[in-house]
């Protein structure tokens, strides 16, 4: 009888200024076994970023201390090969277009299906 060795679970970075959202999506994400480290703004997701490795971000497009898309650009120069997503309110084209500018691979408009984010988590973290 062989045994399959388990798998480390993805550590994703979910930086939301909104608390009730942030707990939210940091529970169904535990949920379906992904490793969450939450963070309400821009410093502390720079903070929680360079004390850990991540496999993916997800980020929104503003914060109370800070942008979004400039975040994004920080977190590519340092960890280019991490997949980025934008998770929003903010969807005009040139909102879609800003982000995907500044490294995300996908941008995904508030309110979204949790099942559209599994999907759009379960492409990114397998073609890397």
């Amino acid at each position: 009888m062989s045994t399959t060795p388990k798998r480390k679970p993805r550590r994703i970075l979910c930086v939301e200024d909104d608390a009730d959202y942030r707990e939210i999506l940091r529970l169904l994400l535990e949920q379906d076994g992904y490793n969450v480290v939450a963070a309400d703004g821009f410093e502390s997701a720079l903070r929680s970023a360079n004390d850990g490795r991540f496999d993916l971000y997800i980020l929104d497009r503003r914060y109370s201390d800070g942008d979004g898309t400039e975040l994004c650009r920080r977190l590519c120069e340092t960890n280019e090969n991490v997949p980025i997503i934008f998770l929003s309110g903010f969807v005009s084209d040139s909102d879609v277009q800003d982000g995907m500018k500044a490294g995300a691979r996908a941008y995904l408009g508030k309110p979204v299906s949790y099942e559209i984010l599994q999907d759009t988590l379960d492409r990114l973290l397998s073609a890397g």
